[in-house]
């Protein structure tokens, strides 16, 4: 999960980091299961995985359709699947 909100962060910026702060950094060692036990914090965890991944996938599979050149019919199926990849 940290990569995930590092990943998050790099795309939202500041509203990234926030959501960590909020929702996935335990205040002391040792805390971290009581800590994420809320639902909501759960939610959070569970999107930033899914967007982390989804996010990455796209992006990589945008570059590289983009050197190669290919047609944008083919470049939307690259990054779905990338992403859906990633994301799983």
């Amino acid at each position: 999960m940290k990569w995930g909100f590092i990943l998050v962060t790099l795309y939202l910026g500041p509203v990234g980091l926030l959501l960590y702060v909020l929702a996935d950094k335990e205040p002391a060692p040792g805390t971290h299961e009581e800590f994420i036990k809320p639902l909501w914090k759960q939610g959070i965890g569970s999107t930033i995985h899914c967007v982390a991944g989804d996010a990455t996938g796209i992006i990589i599979a945008a570059a590289i359709t983009a050197v190669l050149g290919l047609p944008m019919w083919i470049d939307i199926i690259i990054e779905y699947i990338a992403g859906f990849t990633l994301g799983v």
